[in-house]
């Protein structure tokens, strides 16, 4: 199967807030055995190093990054189909920049989107498999 990992559900994993970063670790062990594809959009990428920074700093960030490269997570670029689809997921529903992405992401990989974000959870257009914190 494949899936695209949103930023919610990555900093779930590296936070190791459970029962959430159980599930991701599940799913990057299947990836590793070859019996999932997994990925992930540039720009949700690109939030958990912002996230990870003004948390912390942008060394420790920056080191978060070289450790998650390790990970078999398949970096996604935005192409012209994804942009236009992520928009109009702004259009149509309340969603942050980020989000937007990772459900086009998800939708032009043909893959399930994992997160526990509510605002992403309950859009039915596209294939959730959802996470929880607790």
């Amino acid at each position: 199967m494949n899936f695209v990992l949103d930023s919610w559900a990555l900093l779930s994993y590296l936070q190791k807030e459970k029962p959430a970063s159980d599930e991701v670790k599940t799913l990057l062990e299947a990836a590793f055995d070859g019996e999932a594809i997994l990925y992930i959009s540039k720009l949700n990428l690109g939030e958990v190093y912002y996230i990870i920074a003004r948390r912390r700093d942008r060394e420790y960030a920056a080191a978060v990054l070289e450790d998650i490269d390790s990970l078999p997570l398949n970096k996604i670029e935005m192409n012209n189909e994804i942009f236009w689809e992520a928009m109009e997921f702004k259009v149509d529903y309340p969603l942050a920049l980020a989000d937007a992405f990772a459900a086009a992401t998800a939708t032009n990989m043909e893959a399930k989107l994992v997160t526990g974000d509510p605002e992403l959870v309950s859009i039915e257009e596209i294939s959730v498999k959802k996470l929880n914190l607790c």
